[in-house]
């Protein structure tokens, strides 16, 4: 009965891909111009607000991930991580790194340390429900500082997502602790390997999510070219920077923390492979996107209550390259170190 239904099932998915094919070339050729200028509104947007802002953060976040699970030899349980989370102490490492780097940075942490056998795929999937934050960089500088022209409102959003976060890991691990990793012996990195290795990372996360913003940005161009303009409903949770300057224009924080809570289908698309390589099923990662948005929406609307009016929303006039102090100092000082670590060291000499 088995083999007969996924039979059925093969017979009746060809026909159906084949046709979504068919339907998305023809978009393609018939909204190619208008597709277009989406990609390049993309563009803009990626190389204005979302690169300067995340690109060093990612950096650094990538290098202390990998420092710290190279020092981490043993999934041995700790008395204040059990307490916390019911997890071991390299359990808690992708949670911290998660609400600094942004999306992909705890995620991609979960991957590798269940590819190396230091997570279980269990684990791996519990800590995808609440290891999926949007940082401060792209909070407080990109949706606060750039698009409602206040650094508070900045710093309620990620304030908001960071409980909500904390919420989800309560729920998520309230059954208990799933079964623990093999023991890893411990593998320390060296400051110039950790920061190749980081900067190739992180080039690749944000160019991928520059890449997804292009495609997504093309493709509302192409949609509201058919049908009209897009349901706001739809751009909010489309695309998260463009969501966001929707929410700007509502003058909506709750709504711009749901949105940076959820993720966007955009950094979904982003983080699909890493998911499938950490064997964490969608459809449970998906159930807490919408848990985290709603807390953060809730939290968000309590921080907006207790703020001024114009400490909430303060419009800039318009969108500018604006390159963060913080992150340029960050780099300056990875340089320094990496210069530091690579120079020849001059043998002391004997007479």
């Amino acid at each position: 009965m088995r083999i007969l239904q996924k039979k059925i099932d093969e017979s009746i998915k060809q026909p159906v891909l084949f046709a979504v094919t068919a339907l998305v070339v023809v978009f393609l050729l018939t909204q190619s111009k208008s597709i277009g200028e989406g990609i390049k509104e993309g563009m803009t947007l990626a190389l204005e607000q979302v690169i300067p802002a995340l690109y060093p953060f990612m950096i650094l976040t990538i290098m202390i991930g990998t420092f710290l699970t190279g020092f981490q030899n043993t999934t041995k349980k700790a008395k204040a991580g059990k307490r916390a989370f019911r997890f071991s102490t390299v359990c808690l490492i992708p949670f911290v790194l998660s609400l600094v780097g942004g999306y992909p940075a705890g995620l991609k942490l979960i991957s590798d340390l269940e590819r190396k056998e230091q997570l279980t795929p269990a684990q791996a999937q519990i800590l995808s429900a609440f290891c999926f934050n949007s940082g401060p960089a792209f909070l407080i500088t990109v949706v606060g500082k750039n698009i409602f022209g206040s650094t508070k409102a900045g710093v309620a959003l990620f304030l908001s997502g960071s409980i909500a976060a904390i919420l989800c890991a309560a729920i998520a691990t309230r059954k208990g602790q799933p079964s623990a990793a093999s023991e890893i012996p411990a593998q320390p990195v060296s400051l110039s390997n950790a920061l190749v290795s980081s900067v190739e990372k992180a080039a690749r996360a944000v160019g991928s999510a520059a890449i997804w913003i292009c495609l997504f940005q093309g493709l509302v161009y192409g949609l509201e070219n058919c049908f009209g303009t897009l349901p706001d409903e739809i751009k909010i949770f489309l695309e998260v920077t463009t969501g966001c300057a929707v929410c700007a224009e509502k003058r909506s924080l709750p709504l711009a923390s749901a949105a940076c809570a959820f993720g966007g289908f955009c950094v979904h698309c982003q983080i699909l492979p890493i998911i499938k390589e950490a064997k964490i099923k969608y459809r449970y990662f998906f159930k807490y996107r919408l848990l985290h948005s709603a807390l953060s929406y809730f939290l968000t609307s309590l921080w907006v209550k207790m703020m001024p009016p114009e400490a909430v929303f303060a419009p800039t006039g318009g969108a500018q390259i604006r390159f963060d102090g913080l992150s340029i100092a960050l780099l300056l000082l990875i340089s320094m170190a990496f210069i530091w670590d690579t120079a020849p060291k001059k043998e002391k000499q004997t007479n």
